[in-house]
């Protein structure tokens, strides 16, 4: 509140006196001063050298984005070979499957011997080939050929075959070849080799048959593993359910120290993504469900280059250093030193007004105007703060006992009124307790001229009020207090409670009913909550709207509205006093305040 006041007298002032007093009390400058040009020159200086560093990083940028294009070509054409290649690999070994399975269509003889031929006479031809084998529809073995190192291959049940899918296979239309994933073939006696099984359906004397060709998963993947996409790339395949078909680093995943994001390929048939320097590149292998994925690091493409534009920058930014540490050194002499000495002048008068000493002599001449004109606008602001603190003073004196006198004066004849008919009565136990809570009630509304006591205080003067008007109103109501334990060192404005409960007694109060009051103060929502209801006769829309909008009650009472203005003007609008009645059933009265404690800083401007 003081410094809203001073701000005003300050404007009221400025333009009479202090401009007045800079012009009037000027003093003429002997002394040899630089021009603030010249210091503007080496900032200059300065700002060529930061231009060039600038220039530097955005070229860099640039070279960055090029180096990134670069590896994302560079990946996609590596990755367009190899899917190329795949695709390649897999339409031959098709058109080798679906070949053989025409030979042997054209057996005529029903000769076992003559398929076994056919079969043996281009597996021999398949270098690649681990083993050819033709199944029943139920997965029987019919004719085979194996590579020599593998052996024979030995009968198993068909659902123990990784080889063999019945249910898959007898979905697949006649020309269809169904590719597998990578697997053990488990049926050869010398060993176990990791093949992937290519199978078309073919017909003999009118049963569905089955003819595999089991290819070797090195030889399948020749044409992926060992191709690099920069120094730490790599090449995996994935099928259209987002599975893993071959990684090189397929242990390193199955021991959880790699992991792929595959949902991001969910539905890609094609694409290249650039997140920070990682090119992941996905394309489609024709003729199957397959997706080759690349991925690599474009910080790698980039090192070999990097030598050299670093070189570059480096020298740029020694001699641009080199330009600004002069630049900085006479700055700092010249300008840095006393502007600081000026600004930490204005900082200790901003805390402490009376604390501001005029500075000595400045070498630049603007700097040693300014630091004069803030020297004489200082000694006239300080003239001003006494001036309007000592007005201030007596306000806040005015304004207390304004507070005071707001105190119910027939509140105090009849509370008086009753001691005396109580002393006459010789009632000395009565008369000491209504003089006590008499005496409390006073104590705390002066409450040594504070605006703001704890909830303790404040319920103690309702306790203390409440007590007084029993005897007044005696068995008309009764009062219940629910007071949270951590609220009691919480602060509110003095004389709250005490006009809403004067509220409850005029308005709510019923001659034939006895009326109950519960005070209830809890925290809510980060924010103090003080709820007073009473289950008295309530009041109508109009009483209603007359009430929060009159600043007493009745007999010149504190009103509900200046309780809810005093809140307001402290903490803001979203605070205050809402009102909710309904006739005959009774008014609830809700505070709301923020959360603070003795100490905490209220802002007085609101």
């Amino acid at each position: 509140m003081i410094k809203s006041r001073l701000r005003r007298t300050i404007s009221s002032h400025a333009e009479s006196n202090i401009g007045s007093t800079v012009s009037g009390d000027k003093k003429p400058h002997k002394r040899k001063t630089i021009s603030l040009a010249t210091v503007f020159v080496s900032l200059i200086i300065v700002s060529i050298i930061l231009s060039v560093l600038i220039s530097s990083v955005i070229y860099s940028a640039q070279y960055h984005d090029a180096i990134n294009l670069t590896a994302k070509i560079s990946s996609e054409q590596i990755v367009t070979q190899v899917s190329s290649n795949v695709g390649k690999d897999v339409s031959e070994i098709k058109s080798r499957i679906t070949k053989i399975r025409d030979k042997m269509s054209e057996v005529t003889t029903g000769d076992s011997d003559d398929y076994q031929d056919v079969i043996s006479k281009y597996f021999e031809l398949m270098v690649d080939a681990e083993a050819l084998i033709t199944y029943s529809d139920t997965g029987t073995v019919i004719y085979h050929e194996a590579s020599a190192e593998n052996g024979s291959l030995t009968q198993i049940d068909s659902s123990e075959n990784l080889s063999f899918d019945n249910k898959l296979f007898s979905s697949l239309d006649d020309d269809e070849v169904h590719i597998s994933m990578p697997h053990v073939q488990n049926m050869l006696k010398e060993k176990y080799p990791w093949v992937m099984t290519f199978t078309i359906p073919y017909w003999l004397n009118g049963v569905r048959m089955y003819l595999s060709l089991e290819i070797s998963l090195i030889s399948m993947l020749d044409a992926i593993d060992g191709v690099g996409v920069g120094e730490q790339g790599y090449i995996f395949l994935i099928d259209e359910s987002n599975k893993i078909v071959y990684h090189p680093k397929q242990t390193m995943i199955n021991i959880g120290l790699l992991n792929e994001d595959l949902i991001q390929f969910e539905g890609v048939s094609d694409n290249v993504y650039l997140i920070g320097d990682k090119v992941t590149v996905v394309k489609k292998v024709k003729n199957t469900s397959w997706r080759v994925v690349g991925v690599s690091s474009a910080g790698n493409l980039a090192k070999e280059q990097a030598f050299s534009i670093m070189l570059g920058i480096i020298i740029m930014a020694s001699v641009g250093l080199l330009i600004s540490i002069i630049a900085i050194m006479l700055y700092r002499r010249l300008m840095h030193r006393p502007m600081n000495l000026l600004i930490k002048a204005m900082d200790e008068f901003e805390l402490d007004i009376n604390s501001y000493e005029q500075q000595g002599d400045i070498s630049v001449r603007e700097l040693d105007r300014l630091s004069e004109s803030f020297g004489q606008l200082a000694s006239k602001i300080q003239g001003l703060v006494k001036q309007v603190f000592d007005e201030e003073n007596e306000l806040r004196r005015t304004e207390y006992k304004a507070l005071q006198s707001q105190i119910n004066p027939h509140f105090l004849y009849n509370t008086l009124d009753s001691i005396l008919w109580m002393a006459e009565k010789k009632k000395t136990d009565d008369v000491v307790t209504m003089v006590s809570a008499l005496a409390k009630l006073f104590r705390i509304s002066i409450s040594r001229g504070e605006e703001f006591i704890t909830i303790s205080e404040e319920v103690e003067h309702a306790k203390s009020y409440l007590k007084i008007q029993s005897y007044r109103y005696k068995d008309m109501f009764t009062f219940n207090l629910n007071i949270d334990e951590e609220v009691k060192d919480l602060i509110c404005n003095k004389i709250t409670l005490q006009p809403i409960i004067e509220n409850c007694l005029i308005h709510g109060m019923s001659p034939v009913d006895v009326m109950t009051i519960d005070i209830d103060i809890h925290i809510k929502d980060d924010k103090l909550c003080i709820d007073v209801a009473d289950d008295g006769v309530g009041m109508t829309d109009k009483q209603l709207i007359s009430l929060v909008s009159c600043e007493q009650n009745g007999n010149n009472g504190i009103g509900i509205a200046n309780v809810s203005n005093r809140i307001k003007i402290y903490f803001g609008e979203e605070y205050g006093v809402t009102v909710q009645s309904v006739q005959d059933e009774g008014t609830t009265v809700h505070i709301l305040l923020p959360i603070k404690r003795k100490g905490d800083n209220i802002d007085e401007d609101k």
